[in-house]
């Protein structure tokens, strides 16, 4: 009997995750290959390392490892074309490789950077890193705009107030947007964040000018990789590759995607780790299902959620729906704490099958 060729794109938390799952994905036919860059950036680690409360490259996970202590086929590269008539992919380097599945997990990127020879999107979380050698680069800490005050900007404005303490100034730092929430405990932390050097811009647009600086931050307008939308695969809004609520795309249905790369359109999610993480186990199910020309579960996603933001100076800021509270409890285990360089522990029931 063949085997069904499963290709798993990017190495996102849902595709970290599956590889825990390759038994039983063996076990139903599937023969799965990973492509993905040599490297994963934890999301959970990365703004410790922007605020320099950890080394480089801390938040980082050897995927080509990972994949080698479990036994999957791993093929480094990124992704430039997807033909889904001819049931293949094209590589960067010219590789072709064909599948009859295939599951996106390839993380989102800033659609629209913002304008200037000096401006970085927060997205991929690689530059980040990148970011921070830049900064300690200059002669000076830079004045900085963050545009989009939403979770991912506030925290990336909160180490970079951390980097500019760890360097022995105080920042000039604008956080332009309207903010991520209102609350008490929301308005304490934009205080807080305002005595570090960080003024919140709520009013500020893109059709105004912004406030002097010296370098520019796009942490907004997250959109579909460009092989996404030549493929076909993404919605109008752009958000990413459509998929129902079986994370089964809707224009084809040997594609899944999971994480910020797929625009679950039964109601739109946040673009954050927690998410991957649980599409993981529905992932695997659906694979199989598929392959086996089975019914498909749909993935039901939570309401509220556990969201931890490292604010650079050894404390965390959590939400829990509308409840928000600051501690330094926050980025210890078992919230926050994750050894540098590892997966984040989070196993799930392994589908069973007869």
């Amino acid at each position: 009997m063949a085997q069904t060729r499963l290709i798993l794109l990017g190495a996102g938390h849902a595709h970290l995750l599956l590889t825990e799952q390759l038994e039983v994905l063996r076990d139903a036919g599937i023969d799965p290959l990973l492509i993905a860059p040599k490297s994963f950036d934890y999301s959970g680690l990365t703004t410790g390392v922007l605020s320099g409360a950890l080394p480089p490259g801390a938040n980082r996970i050897d995927v080509e490892a990972l994949a080698k202590r479990r036994g999957l086929t791993f093929v480094e590269g990124f992704a430039t074309a997807i033909d889904r008539t001819a049931r293949a992919i094209t590589l960067s380097d010219g590789q072709k490789f064909s599948f009859d599945l295939l599951s996106l997990n390839i993380g989102g990127t800033v659609a629209e950077p913002c304008p200037g020879n000096d401006a970085w999107p927060v997205k991929p979380l690689a530059g980040l890193t990148a970011l921070r050698a830049h900064i300690e680069s200059k002669p000076s800490f830079p004045r900085l705009v963050i545009v989009g005050a939403g979770l991912s900007g506030t925290e990336v404005a909160a180490a970079l107030a951390g980097l500019a303490t760890r360097m022995g100034v105080k920042p000039r730092i604008t956080l332009a947007g309207y903010p991520a929430g209102t609350g008490r405990g929301w308005r304490s932390l934009y205080a807080s964040l305002e005595r570090r050097g960080v003024a919140l811009h709520p009013r500020w647009g893109p059709d105004a000018a912004p406030p002097e600086h010296d370098l520019m931050i796009a942490a907004t307008g997250l959109g579909a990789a460009a092989l996404v939308r030549e493929a076909g695969l993404e919605t109008r809004r752009g958000a990413g590759v459509a998929v129902a609520a079986t994370l089964q795309s809707v224009v084809d249905p040997a594609v899944f995607a999971a994480g910020d790369c797929a625009d679950f359109l039964p109601r739109p999610l946040p673009c954050q780790g927690v998410f991957g993480v649980r599409q993981a186990p529905v992932l695997v199910r659906n694979l199989i299902a598929t392959a086996r020309g089975e019914p498909l579960e749909p993935y039901r996603p939570q309401h509220r959620w556990l969201a931890i933001m490292d604010l650079g100076d050894e404390t965390g800021f959590a939400t829990w729906g509308r409840f928000a509270w600051r501690s330094r409890a926050m980025l210890a285990k078992p919230f926050g704490g994750n050894a540098p360089g590892t997966l984040p522990h989070c196993s799930f029931t392994a589908p069973r099958y007869p």
